[in-house]
């Protein structure tokens, strides 16, 4: 303190070889924790920079993000105000995420992960997690006689194990809970 206010400093330090070589220790502690603090925060934050990670929507701010026209993803996109890249399908999407068009691509769950199970050399992958849940169902017209015939062949091939099957199928063994 009094070097910083004075330019003098009244701290002689250690007399001696000892306090000589106590100071030196000292010094050279206070390099060795200067440098390891600064390299653990540097390579923290480097991992997290390379890291492919979508947590959230906040990853995608001012990116572009391909999604299928008219889906609804690109609904989803436009109502948070993302900037979008339309594509006609998956196929396209895809092609501009590879040619950097697109930072990421933004679709139905089943379809990523369709169309990575079935492209495994493609250098892509499916991350994050769903943003919105949107169920499938299928339609049909207010007291069809065919309603109750295929609610019980699902629950006949949900109890058998059979949907399991199909799914894995589909989207791989590791996206099927």
């Amino acid at each position: 303190m009094s070097l910083a206010l004075t330019g003098k400093s009244a701290y002689k330090g250690f007399p001696g070889v000892l306090g000589r070589l106590v100071l030196i220790i000292w010094i050279l502690l206070g390099i060795i924790s200067v440098a390891y603090v600064t390299s653990s925060i540097t390579s923290a934050m480097t991992v997290e920079k390379l890291s492919n990670s979508v947590e959230n929507l906040r990853d995608l701010n001012n990116k572009t993000i391909a999604v299928i026209s008219d889906s609804p993803a690109e609904e989803y996109i436009k109502k948070i105000g993302i900037d979008e890249y339309p594509a006609k399908d998956i196929q396209d999407a895809v092609s501009a995420l590879l040619s950097k068009k697109a930072d990421a691509v933004v679709a139905d769950a089943a379809v990523l992960q369709s169309f990575d199970f079935n492209n495994p050399r493609l250098p892509l992958r499916v991350v994050g997690r769903i943003f919105q849940v949107e169920n499938y169902g299928f339609a049909m017209p207010i007291g069809s006689p065919l309603r109750m015939p295929l609610n019980r062949q699902l629950a006949k091939m949900q109890e058998s194990q059979e949907t399991h099957a199909i799914l894995a199928g589909y989207f791989g063994e590791a996206n099927v809970q």
